[in-house]
């Protein structure tokens, strides 16, 4: 059997939950059965460079959007146009036999492409909850349509599949979960030389404790409840610092100004988007995932393969991973007291707060290790396209278009 060609679609190569997932599948697949490449819809980004460290192939190409400043601009729509065109020919030529697009732009866009490249197998990738189809009805319906005529829909939590599978009759044949997984090594060796002087270039004192988010800088990962919860705790703990950790996407001001107004400015410490997550996660004592949505944190599970005790708010998937009281503290959603009460809950007992890391990092080994989610992907791929048939006489790549 020759190799199973998959190109894995996404918008953009920042870094990011979706784009670090895309990373991990394409660096482990089996390489001697699965033939991947990757295609980012609007141009280069920081994890391009790991994509080819890896030798994965990237195709960029250099979609705008359609709207420009929020509103809907007739030039970005032509530019738009000749993307999926492009889009359109490049499938034709390289003859992928799956495509697995990520995120809704991809996927919309992915889907009409890879019907006219008679792509034969496609896969939505579904790692979010969907709430904004709530103001946007109309991409509502297109996303209805695609769901219904798809093959395949893969989501990350239990969560997830619940909310999908009410979408339309039948949808729940066709949806596959497969959780998220990571390498646990990677955030079991940070210590000694190296940490103490990432302690030192952020400021950090040795004995100082430590709270942290990872997330980007997105209104709904939570942040202003995270920083508002910084504010009750700094009361009993005055010396805590406070990492904040991921991309600005445009609210890092208005969180600066926050902290200004509630006067702990100075315990907090922007980091920006990094590529050093275990070593950075390795100098936290507590993690916290304030989201208002979400379907599966790969933050909460490099949290718990760090052996950080965890206080994450009640949504989505979050319980799937998190077992109140064993492995971290469950708090609402859009609750600062809440999320103070955790936070101190966990400073004030120490001896209770590392057994909850230690209960955290066997668990991510068991349940959520990245060979295990590997396998269940290269099987999903391997029995969708035998059903399909197009395993057999798998074509060959060819310059006509």
């Amino acid at each position: 059997m020759k190799k199973i060609k998959v190109a894995f679609l996404t918008v953009k190569l920042e870094i990011g939950g979706t784009e670090k997932h895309i990373l991990e599948v394409t660096k482990r697949i089996d390489k001697e059965r699965f033939d991947p490449l990757v295609i980012s819809l609007m141009g280069r980004g920081e994890l391009q460079a790991e994509f080819e460290k890896e030798k994965i192939r990237v195709e960029v190409f250099n979609y705008p959007g359609l709207r420009s400043n929020g509103r809907l601009k007739i030039g970005n729509l032509f530019s738009s146009l000749g993307v999926f065109y492009q889009l359109v020919r490049f499938l034709r030529r390289e003859k992928p036999h799956i495509v697995h697009a990520y995120l809704p732009a991809a996927y919309i866009m992915g889907f009409l492409a890879s019907r006219l490249a008679r792509v034969p197998t496609f896969f939505v990738g579904k790692r979010g909850l969907g709430t904004y189809r709530q103001e946007k009805p109309f991409l509502d319906i297109i996303e209805k349509f695609i769901d219904k005529t798809t093959d395949v829909i893969t989501v990350n939590s239990n969560k997830l599949r619940e909310i999908e599978s009410q979408r339309g009759k039948h949808l729940a044949k066709k949806i596959k979960l497969i959780y998220n997984g990571i390498d646990t090594a990677q955030y079991s060796h940070n210590t000694g030389n190296d940490l103490a002087e990432l302690q030192r270039q952020l400021g950090l004192d040795r004995d100082t404790p430590v709270v942290g988010i990872v997330a980007n800088l997105i209104p709904y990962k939570g942040h202003r409840e995270f920083i508002e919860a910084a504010s009750i705790v700094n009361k009993e703990f005055p010396d805590t610092k406070y990492l904040i950790i991921g991309r600005d996407d445009g609210i890092g001001e208005d969180l600066r100004n926050l902290a200004r107004t509630l006067n702990i400015m100075d315990t907090l410490i922007f980091t920006g988007a990094r590529n050093d997550i275990p070593a950075l996660l390795a100098l936290i004592d507590i993690q916290v995932l304030a989201s208002h949505e979400e379907s599966l944190s790969n933050a909460i599970l490099e949290g718990m393969a760090a052996g950080n005790p965890l206080v994450v708010t009640d949504v989505g998937g979050n319980t799937e991973m998190v077992i109140p009281g064993e492995t971290g503290i469950v708090v609402p959603p859009r609750n600062p007291e809440a999320l103070a009460n955790g936070i101190l809950t966990l400073l004030r007992d120490r001896e209770k707060a590392g057994k909850m890391g230690l209960a955290g990092q066997e668990r991510v080994k068991n349940h959520f290790d990245i060979n295990k989610m590997i396998k269940e992907m290269e099987e999903l791929y391997i029995q969708t396209i035998t059903k399909n048939g197009s395993h057999q006489n798998i074509p060959q790549s060819n310059q006509c278009c």
